[in-house]
């Protein structure tokens, strides 16, 4: 089993540990490029981001960060990238949500709806 393959086994696994809605709750995150995305977080979490923490996307906004990750990428590096990313999304159903997890490792933010991080940093720090 490649790292990859492992990677996404313990997160796959992690993610139905939550098993319950009412272990997940909906809040928003910044990925990397700056937009805010609606998204799901474990209620209980010590960890913020992509490797420690999983983060399930709605589907608009798996959509739009697809969109946007995705666009004008040509060089080979960068196929090899979006491949990963595309194989990495991993479906949950949580009764009638279905939320998507997305690659490991990515950096996100937890933020309010209108990308406001620093709420949650103050919190962090405390």
């Amino acid at each position: 089993m490649s790292m990859h393959e492992e990677i996404m086994q313990q997160r796959i696994k992690r993610m139905r540990e939550l098993g319950k809605p009412t272990t997940i709750e909906r809040g928003y995150c910044q990925i990397e490029d700056g937009a805010v995305y609606e998204c799901y977080f474990p209620k209980q979490r010590t960890f913020w981001n992509g490797w420690s923490c999983p983060a399930g996307l709605t589907a608009k906004s798996l959509c739009d960060f697809l969109a946007v990750s995705l666009e004008g990428r040509s060089n080979p590096a960068d196929l090899e990238l979006c491949t990963e990313l595309l194989t990495s999304i991993v479906p949950q159903v949580y009764g009638d949500l279905t939320i998507y997890g997305i690659g490991d490792g990515l950096i996100w933010d937890e933020c309010t709806a209108d990308g406001n991080v620093d709420a949650y940093r103050a919190e962090d720090a405390e």
